[in-house]
């Protein structure tokens, strides 16, 4: 049984292989009929379709040449070149920003700098006046030892007054 197998898979296997033989054999002639034939393309004439696009393209630009053009003039004053104008416009306007700043810093710098000198000024001046005024104190003691009298109070007031109100416009007259 195995035996009559194995003869009928030989036998199928002999036909098969004929088929295929003949099947490679059909496949060279055909392969040999197609690189032996000689296939001559047709000749085309595409002058005339040539000369029908020329002329549809001449009129073309005649009709867009003959089309009123508008002219509009626009004039433009930029501080920067118009490639990434945004940035250039962000980046200065952060420096004059930044610049503002610093001048209102160094602005308030001197406004504390001059009042401190003004400040230390009146100081300067507060003591004057109060040198001047014992030393008055000091000169009408010593009359009253001189004196061993009563000084006139009003005379001496005065005198401090006036003394002190040109003192004032010196001092204003030299600052």
């Amino acid at each position: 049984m195995v035996l009559r197998e194995l003869e009928n898979f030989k036998k199928q296997q002999e036909k098969d292989g004929k088929a295929i033989a003949k099947v490679l054999q059909a496949v060279e002639t055909f392969d040999e009929k197609m690189t032996s034939k000689k296939t001559v393309p047709l000749e085309t004439d595409l002058s005339p379709v040539k000369e029908l696009i020329e002329e549809q393209n001449l009129r073309t630009q005649a009709m867009i040449a003959a089309i009123p053009k508008v002219i509009k003039r626009e004039y433009h004053f930029h501080f920067f070149p118009k490639v990434n104008i945004k940035e250039y416009y962000q980046t200065y306007s952060r420096l004059l920003f930044y610049g503002i700043i610093f001048l209102l810093a160094a602005g308030l710098v001197n406004i504390g700098w001059e009042w401190i000198k003004g400040y230390n000024q009146r100081q300067d001046y507060l003591e004057q006046i109060e040198a001047l005024k014992q030393n008055e104190e000091n000169e009408l003691q010593l009359e009253i030892k001189r004196n061993k009298s009563k000084p006139d109070v009003s005379r001496s007031v005065e005198a401090i007054r006036t003394k002190t109100a040109n003192d004032k416009i010196a001092f204003k007259k030299n600052n």
